[in-house]
């Protein structure tokens, strides 16, 4: 897998995370005005946790690829 396919992957999986999480914002807001049981909103939890941590992992996995290999250019990355 290249870095471009790395990259691509990454966007479509922040493209659901996102998604995800303005279908769990919509739903409390109508639990909130008790439109919707409480137990919506913890299933479309539940649902979110695999997406939000392979989100996270991808994250991550791209800090380090982008990661510079000489320490004179890794205190300017951080920034």
């Amino acid at each position: 897998m290249s870095k471009k396919h790395f990259e691509e992957y990454l966007e479509s999986v922040r493209k659901s995370y996102v998604r995800m999480e303005n279908v769990y914002k919509a739903y409390q807001e109508e639990c909130e005005k008790n439109m919707t049981p409480p137990e919506v909103l913890q299933q479309i939890e539940e649902t979110m946790r695999p997406v939000k941590d392979s989100y996270n992992s991808l994250i991550y996995v791209k800090y380090l690829l982008d990661k510079p290999n000489r320490e004179s250019k890794g205190a300017r990355y951080m920034k």
